[in-house]
């Protein structure tokens, strides 16, 4: 009897394998997606990020919200970007100059992840670290008219490095739920 049930487990987890790898697997997107570049600034980027681990874990947050809308990320973007800063240097950047740079880059839509550092109290006797309250605001600009489709926001307080990347991953996992709340749909243009 004991012979038997292992032989029917070992079915039922040889029938079950092919299931659980494919749900390990990423989406693979379409070459005919719409292309979607992501611009960070902020004063609480600055600050806040003072690890490659931290800039990492946020890459990729970004690059799950990029796949999850149903896009693509441009391997070249992050260069065709530079070159049009460099071309069209800025110290506040504005809609119209965000626009310039997606075309100049070629993507149907930019997302501006903007880590701002709301208030700030300084290092005192007590705590030798920065704490104040960091805001990130997600925007998905589409490129073709410079319409803002998309609009979401997170706030967090405390120490800043540890806050920033928090909120900025809380801020995207919003923007999907605000993405999938309105119906959204990211297209080709």
């Amino acid at each position: 009897m004991k012979k038997i049930l292992l032989f029917l487990s070992a079915v039922l987890l040889a029938l079950l394998a092919p299931v659980y790898a494919r749900a390990a697997v990423t989406p693979v997107v379409s070459q005919s997606a719409p292309v979607m570049g992501t611009f960070y600034t902020g004063v609480g980027l600055s600050m806040g990020f003072i690890h490659e681990e931290q800039m990492n874990e946020l890459r990729e947050a970004t690059e799950s919200f990029v796949t999850y809308s149903g896009c693509r990320m441009d391997p070249e973007f992050k260069d065709k970007a530079r070159n049009y800063m460099v071309d069209h240097p800025t110290g506040s950047p504005s809609k119209d100059w965000i626009v310039g740079m997606g075309k100049a880059a070629g993507a149907d839509y930019i997302n501006v992840v903007d880590i701002n550092l709301d208030s700030f109290h300084a290092p005192g006797f007590f705590h030798t670290t920065v704490e104040g309250m960091i805001t990130t605001t997600i925007r998905t600009i589409r490129i073709s008219d410079g319409e803002t489709v998309l609009n979401a926001k997170a706030s967090q307080e405390g120490k800043i490095e540890k806050t920033a990347l928090q909120c900025a991953l809380a801020a995207l996992e919003n923007a999907k739920q605000v993405e999938k709340a309105n119906h959204i749909i990211f297209v080709k243009k």
